[in-house]
């Protein structure tokens, strides 16, 4: 999956979507880097998907 590092103010130009079923998983796999995390499909603000990305504090 692509990768994004969003800064704040970038990220009020994304909307963020629901898991939907036959999506790719939500969540990380297990004993990987994004284990237990929660992933969100993202989306432009015209809609247009972006990445599916999770959240990290720095």
């Amino acid at each position: 999956w692509p990768v994004m590092i969003v800064g704040a103010k970038d990220a009020q130009q994304i909307v963020h979507g629901q898991g939907i079923p036959g999506d790719p998983p939500r969540d990380g796999q297990e004993g990987g880097d994004l284990s237990g995390m929660t992933l969100y499909r993202t989306y432009s603000l015209d809609g247009d998907f972006v990445a599916i990305m999770f959240y990290h504090a720095a």
